[in-house]
């Protein structure tokens, strides 16, 4: 009998066995895989851009989605200005399940780009966000000629379908569940938002990723380390029954802070008593809101004479025939109260596609109106009081889109399924149930929910230094407000804001007073030559000189050469050889720094941008932002 084995050679044994049956074991470290970020960009993304590029924008898109196509003419713009060498945009499939063609035309977008690239796939889908609204990906397909019978047998392998899903998964994943959706840098943005707000961040991002490079940060690590740095995951949802009054969040996904929406003289159905009061802000143009209405008569079903809906009028100003509708609408319910504007309310939405004047004069008709009193009001805007104020309501709340509902002062935006609105109507009817327990009249509840709902802050603050002598300004020093505008000469968004800004001069006479800032961006290459310009018109004749040059160069703003700037100089009637010594010498070049000394130490980067008695204003905003602040200014002590 053979004596047991000590224990190395029990090891040693065990090590020669695996060696016979496995082969030599590769002790080697397995290569790591690389780290994306939270905001995962792979080769399977289309992209457009350098991948050193140091900002990199993700979209999250939709093919059928209307909002989707404006976002993509201002990334058209973006690219533009920026060129592949700053800016990178990565595009991810998010099809919504309420459009119907927009997931089929994702795996045909993708089938192509396997097929042809980035070049043929961003021509497919610029062309689908134009016409897939009225045709299908095979339409979309001939029109930029590419057989569709290829691309089908892609799609049917399956591996188009599963990119899609991938990019689905990576959105539920971040929280994005609507469109369009933007990541820059990692910092998440919500809608298709103006090209100013974009072109802030962009910037921003520019500096941060410099600041990188000086520390050692090789350019292909750039998007991974400020995606770290910049990216908020989503807030998990609260627990059921603990959605009411959380404070200190401002409107927007959450429905949960309970925001005050007062009913006022609006449109109503259903009691005062009701346990719910459900505020929907809408247009009549909206496809959104058309498909919201039978929803919310589903729901009045549902609930009875414990739900009453509120309709406020928020028409957006790229539906052109929804303010007109929108009159029509009030005009019934001055004539004929609530019942008649809600018979209109549901007639205008079932034609919501022809609201031009001979199809609203053929609604007055059905509505049994006067067509002639009826168009009458209609061309008179003879409701504009009351659609301003809801206007101006939203624009306190925050409720940029439409639709927008407030249950009970909770938020819930967009044309959701019944699905989203019964939970938090549940909560509200038991949360109202307490109350009337407590002794609070049935008539009473809405108004004692609003006691303590929170006040939207009227806009974010910045600190400026108070301008000087060597700004220009316009209006009487003795004005309450003024108002501090950082411009760029040779940005079109800048000369966009004129035409509110003389709306506000008419609104607000002797009130306001309006100081120039000068901020030519570093990426519009005439516009520095062009504010020293105006700067000089400013000290050869005052005021009155520099104003008329501002007003000339927005006037032509295509042509801010050297030649162009002293035609314009002559015009105003200024000093020939003063102005071209000046702009020789860059005599006006240290004052114009200063201004944007001023911007940077005020985290202001692009523009226009509004500094109202310090109250922040960003980008092209309609005259109902700033009127709100100019109010809320003109009010306090």
């Amino acid at each position: 009998m053979l004596a047991p084995m000590s224990k190395p050679h029990h090891l040693s044994l065990l090590l020669l066995i695996c060696l016979v049956v496995l082969g030599p074991l590769d002790v080697r470290a397995q290569p790591q895989a690389p780290d994306l970020g939270p905001v995962p960009v792979t080769s399977s993304d289309p992209s457009w851009g350098d991948d050193t590029a140091p900002v990199t924008m993700v979209v999250f898109t939709d093919l059928q989605c209307p909002f989707c196509q404006r976002i993509d003419l201002t990334i058209g713009e973006l690219e533009q200005d920026y060129g592949p060498k700053q800016l990178r945009v990565i595009y991810k499939h998010l099809p919504l399940p309420f459009h119907k063609q927009a997931r089929p035309a994702a795996e045909a977008a993708d089938a192509l780009r396997r097929l042809r690239g980035d070049d043929a796939f961003y021509k497919f889908t610029t062309e689908a966000l134009s016409t897939l609204r009225s045709g299908s990906w095979q339409d979309v397909a001939k029109t930029v000629g590419v057989d569709s019978r290829k691309l089908q047998r892609l799609i049917n392998t399956g591996t188009p379908g599963k990119k899609v899903d991938q990019d689905m998964a990576l959105a539920k994943q971040l929280g994005v569940r609507g469109t369009p959706n933007s990541f820059i840098n990692g910092l998440r943005f919500s809608g298709a938002q103006p090209k100013a707000k974009f072109v802030e961040v962009i910037d921003q991002q520019l500096a941060a990723a410099t600041a990188l490079r000086r520390k050692g940060v090789a350019a292909k690590g750039i998007y991974v380390a400020l995606a770290k740095q910049n990216y908020q995951p989503p807030k998990p949802a609260p627990a059921p029954g603990q959605g009411r009054g959380v404070k200190g969040q401002r409107p927007g996904a959450d429905t949960t802070t309970v925001w005050k929406v007062p009913v006022g003289a609006s449109p109503t159905v259903g009691p005062k008593s009701a346990l719910v009061t459900l505020v929907v802000f809408s247009d009549f143009q909206c496809p959104y809101c058309a498909k919201l209405v039978p929803i919310l008569d589903q729901l009045r079903i549902q609930y009875g004479k414990q739900i009453r809906v509120v309709y406020k009028h928020n028409p957006l100003p790229f539906h052109k025939r929804a303010e007109p509708a929108a009159q029509l609408t009030m005009e019934a319910f001055a004539r004929r109260g609530q019942v008649g504007f809600w018979q209109a309310h549901d007639k205008v939405f079932a034609n919501h596609r022809n609201l031009e004047d001979p199809d609203l004069e053929q609604l007055a008709i059905d509505l049994k109106l006067n067509p002639v009193t009826a168009m009458r009001a209609v061309r008179a805007r003879k409701h504009k009081g009351q659609i301003e104020a809801d206007q101006g309501l939203a624009v306190e709340l925050d409720a940029r889109g439409t639709p927008c509902s407030f249950i009970n002062g909770r938020r819930l935006t967009g044309a959701r399924p019944i699905e989203a609105f019964v939970p938090i109507i549940d909560e509200e009817i038991a949360h109202a149930k307490k109350l009337l327990a407590r002794g609070v009249a049935g008539h009473r509840l809405y108004a004692e929910m609003m006691k303590t709902a929170m006040v939207p802050p009227v806009a974010p603050t910045k600190t400026v230094a108070a301008p000087t002598k060597i700004n220009p300004t316009r209006g009487s020093k003795w004005a309450k407000v003024t108002i501090q505008m950082f411009t760029d000469f040779e940005c079109p968004f800048c000369e966009r804001a004129q035409a509110t800004l003389e709306q506000i001069e008419k609104a607000y006479p002797g009130k306001v007073r309006f100081v120039h800032r000068h901020l030519p961006r570093p990426f519009h290459k005439n516009a520095p030559l062009a504010h020293e310009a105006a700067a000089e018109a400013f000290r050869q004749g005052g005021n009155r000189s520099f104003w008329k040059m501002h007003d000339l160069l927005f006037k032509h703003q295509s042509a801010l050469d050297r030649a162009s700037l002293a035609n314009y100089a002559a015009e105003v009637g200024l000093n020939g050889a003063m102005f071209d010594q000046a702009l020789d010498s860059g005599r006006h070049q240290k004052a114009i720094a200063a201004d944007a000394a001023i911007a940077k130490k005020a985290d202001i980067s692009g523009t226009p941008a509004f500094v109202i008695n310090g109250y922040y204003l960003s980008g092209t905003q309609p005259f109902s932002k700033f009127k709100r602040i100019i109010d809320h200014a003109l009010k306090q002590p």
